[in-house]
């Protein structure tokens, strides 16, 4: 007896292989333009973290850390703030040493934990905002409404709320 028309073709175990492996490509294709649609409008870096560097109208910016607020596209310069001042500053992006691939960004709602070298006594379990980084501390505005200045290992992110 043949098979009939209502039976699926029978599958070899070649074919099996390859599916995986299209779905995979197909999503790293994804997130590539993804990535590259954001890196074409500026917006890869925005709410990160960045220090100022070889500005030479205002030398002494030169070293300190911003937070990347908005790109404008129109100028094709980001929006930064200093911690603690509310002027803005509008600088290309060979101004701007982004700090590495810091898994926590402004506005990143964290909680915070004890890590394997630091005990965070009365702390533990807090929950608040990321404010602000200046390459080594997190500065964290609790829902207490203390600032508090934390290594990243002893935040635990919570979400992107804002």
């Amino acid at each position: 007896m043949g098979a009939s028309c209502c039976q699926p073709a029978a599958t070899t175990a070649s074919e099996l292989d390859v599916y995986p492996n299209i779905a995979a490509k197909a999503k790293e294709e994804a997130d590539a333009s993804a990535a590259e649609a954001a890196e074409a409008t500026g917006a890869d870096i925005v709410r990160r973290f960045a220090r100022i560097q070889n500005l030479a109208s205002r030398p002494e910016l030169n070293g300190k850390p911003v937070e990347i607020k908005l790109y404008d596209q129109e100028k094709d310069k980001y929006q930064v703030g200093l911690e603690n001042d509310n002027a803005w500053k509008l600088l290309a992006r060979d101004k701007l040493e982004v700090f590495g691939e810091h898994r926590l960004r402004s506005g990143s709602k964290v909680r915070v934990v004890d890590s394997e070298t630091v005990s965070v006594g009365s702390l533990r379990g807090k929950v608040g905002f990321v404010t602000f980084f200046d390459g080594d501390k997190y500065s964290v505005k609790l829902q207490s409404g203390e600032s508090k200045r934390l290594k990243s290992a002893c935040l635990e992110l919570l979400g992107d709320v804002i």
